[in-house]
């Protein structure tokens, strides 16, 4: 099994902006550890008390994801993100009223 290496300096800038409600972009050469730092971002969101069913994560390099690397797929992916953001949002102005 492969060491994962901690990217300390890096998860905690995407822990800073986690409550921001902007669309993070973490860009690096291939294989530098990209998919890793979400990896344990995923873990830092559990631990938060986020469950799996509320976190959305799409690795394109992943075949059964092949398909949306298509830029019209792409497009459906992008809306289905959106309602599931407006459902989020909704879910907890519902929470906090009650």
């Amino acid at each position: 099994m492969a060491q994962i290496i901690e990217r300390k300096t890096y998860l905690e800038q995407l822990i800073l902006w986690q409550e921001k409600e902007l669309i993070k972009v973490v860009t690096g050469v291939r294989r530098c550890g990209k998919s890793t730092l979400f990896l344990l971002f995923i873990d830092h969101l559990k631990k938060q008390g986020i469950t799996s069913n509320q976190i959305v994560s799409i690795n394109l390099e992943d075949e059964n994801f092949s398909n949306l690397r298509n830029y019209k797929q792409s497009e459906r992916v992008y809306s289905l993100l959106q309602v599931f953001i407006e459902f989020n949002k909704y879910l907890q102005q519902t929470v906090n009223i009650c």
